[in-house]
């Protein structure tokens, strides 16, 4: 029998870097410890383990309270926090909206029946604590049950300010949503000190992991809110009071879980307890720091803007360090840029969404292998070049000087 021809179409996958705000390259000691062998994960041993790293992940969460690990992407544990919390029909949800990732709480809030109560601010533009607290009032008999929002909203690189808003929710009385899904592993979480009832993140972001697990730090309010509902939650999966049973209080054994992506999560961790969260955060600020002073240098503008600052730059307060969102010149299309650095430079970056879908892109910092100095100046080099061909005169010298400057600063 003839011999089947290879096929050697794939193998580029293996030349790619990504440079896109999540999922993140994986360390090289996360793939090693992936390699391991397929373990039972009802074992002692492996409980043992498992216990372990819910304890780091708690420290990352900065919680005393209950942190969830559930298989799925982040979206998955959104869902299952939007579907176990809101009740079918209930005004219960005011979600802070300005960006792709705070749409899409109002947009599972409605398909599970409920009725959000949107607070919209402009995209690119950091969500106003005043103006939410105006919005609220307007409301007030509205019985509303909760405050969504997003840490760092990823389509824009923004950073809205959860301390503050998370203040407003408290003041009301309300329970408090936060999607983390682009902060955690990168930058402060203050779980508990900043009165976060659900806080949403993942694997395969800053936390350098591979995709497939999520997780949701929950308080004591949270579960309350969850098991006195006057409906009982309509799903199963997605049912936080399941996956309490199955993989917190380990009544039943409903499904197989995956060792494999527990393992490279705890590489994660250790390789970021080892480094010291300080100076892992301190890596972050620099590198996206590096990286909004060469776009400038380069001449491309920041998605992200703040029109109480004194320029049209959004003030450094309000800039995500775990992405970055830049406008594409005049006469560049998205396409053809993202096609470019990925098959000249093997580097693969985003795109965005909604109203900036095609006029801009977004790269990190995101994960362990994206905060290196090295990563980042030929990321930069690799954008001016791309720019060059394309017919934009990008100022690549000043732009590596620029990066370098932060850079090289102790």
């Amino acid at each position: 029998m003839r011999e089947a021809a290879k096929d050697d179409r794939w193998h580029a996958f293996d030349d790619l870097q990504s440079a896109i705000p999540g999922g993140t390259s994986l360390h090289p000691a996360v793939l090693r410890n992936m390699q391991r062998p397929y373990v039972n994960p009802w074992s002692d041993d492996f409980v043992a383990y498992f216990e372990e790293t819910l304890v780091l992940l708690k420290r990352l969460y900065n919680t005393s309270g209950d942190v969830l690990v559930m298989t799925g992407p982040i979206r998955m544990a959104m869902d299952a926090v939007v579907c176990s919390l809101l009740e079918p029909g209930e005004k219960a949800a005011a979600v802070a909206v300005n960006g792709h990732w705070g749409e899409l709480f109002t947009v599972m809030a409605r398909a599970h029946g409920a009725v959000p109560l949107v607070l919209d601010e402009q995209w690119g533009t950091p969500i106003d604590p005043d103006v939410v607290r105006r919005q609220l009032d307007a409301v007030r008999d509205e019985n509303v049950k909760a405050l969504f929002v997003t840490h760092v909203e990823t389509s824009t690189g923004i950073a809205n300010p959860v301390e503050e808003i998370g203040e407003i929710a408290r003041e009301r009385g309300l329970l408090y949503v936060v999607d983390a899904a682009q902060t955690l592993g990168g930058a402060e979480v203050r779980t508990d000190d900043w009165g976060i009832d659900f806080c949403i993140s993942g694997n395969h972001k800053c936390m350098s992991a591979p995709a497939g697990l999520s997780y949701v730090a929950i308080g004591e309010r949270g579960w309350k809110a969850i098991e006195g509902r006057q409906v009982p939650i309509q799903a199963w999966y997605t049912n936080l009071l399941v996956w309490r049973e199955v993989w917190m209080r380990r009544e039943s054994g409903y499904f197989t879980f995956p060792v494999s992506l527990v393992f490279g999560l705890r590489a994660a961790l250790d390789l970021m307890f080892d480094m010291g969260l300080p100076e892992l955060y301190r890596r972050y600020e620099k590198v996206a720091r590096a990286i909004r002073a060469a776009a400038r240098a380069m001449g491309l503008e920041l998605v992200a803007y703040d029109p109480s600052a004194p320029s049209s730059s959004a003030s450094e307060q309000h800039f995500a360090n775990t992405v970055t969102a830049i406008r594409h010149p005049a006469g560049i299309r998205h396409e053809d840029f993202a096609r470019l650095m990925q098959a000249q430079y093997g580097l693969s970056i985003a795109g965005t969404y909604g109203p900036l879908a095609g006029r801009a892109f977004r790269v990190g910092p995101t994960g362990l292998l994206q905060i290196q100095p090295g990563f980042t100046m030929n990321l930069i080099g690799c954008m001016g070049m791309a720019f060059r061909q394309l017919g934009f005169h990008a100022e690549i010298e000043r732009s590596l000087a620029a990066a370098n400057e932060i850079l090289a600063t102790a």
